[in-house]
C-alpha cells in the first residue's frame, strides 16, 4: 500500500514544502534524521521503503545462490524469491499503469481518437 501511494505522498510533500511554516518543520525533521540515516531531503526519505522492497528479490536471489542445495532453508528461500519477485513486478506494473493514466489525464487533447492514436505498443 505504501508503494502504491508514494506518488500521492510526493505530491503532498511538494504542496507542503511551498508553505514556509511547514517547510521549516520539514527541514528540522530532515536535520534530526540525518544523525540516524543518510538522507538529502524529505523526498529521499519517502522513497527509501519503495527502493528497499524492490531490492529484496535481488538480495534473496544472491542468498539463494550461496545456499547449499541440501540446506534446510533452500526451499523457503526459493519461495521467498518468487513471492518478492511477484511483489516487485506488481509494484512496477501498477506504477506503470498509474503513469499512463496520469499522462492521459494531463493531456489537453480531449478527443478520444487523438489519445488512442498516441498510444503505442509499449504502453499497452
Amino acid at each position: 500500500q505504501y508503494c502504491l501511494n508514494h506518488d500521492k505522498a510526493e505530491q503532498l510533500l511538494e504542496k507542503y514544502e511551498s508553505l514556509p511554516e511547514i517547510q521549516q518543520v520539514l527541514i528540522q525533521g530532515v536535520e534530526t534524521l540525518r544523525n540516524q540515516i543518510s538522507c538529502f531531503n524529505m523526498g529521499s526519505i519517502l522513497i527509501k521503503p519503495v527502493q528497499r522492497i524492490l531490492k529484496y528479490p535481488l538480495i534473496l536471489n544472491e542468498l539463494l545462490k550461496c545456499t547449499e542445495n541440501d540446506h534446510q532453508d533452500k526451499n523457503d528461500l526459493k519461495e521467498a524469491v518468487t513471492i518478492m519477485s511477484d511483489v516487485a513486478a506488481f509494484i512496477n506494473e501498477t506504477k506503470r499503469k498509474k503513469d499512463i493514466v496520469e499522462k492521459y489525464k494531463a493531456e489537453e487533447d480531449t478527443t478520444l481518437s487523438r489519445k488512442i492514436s498516441k498510444l503505442n505498443m509499449h504502453s499497452i
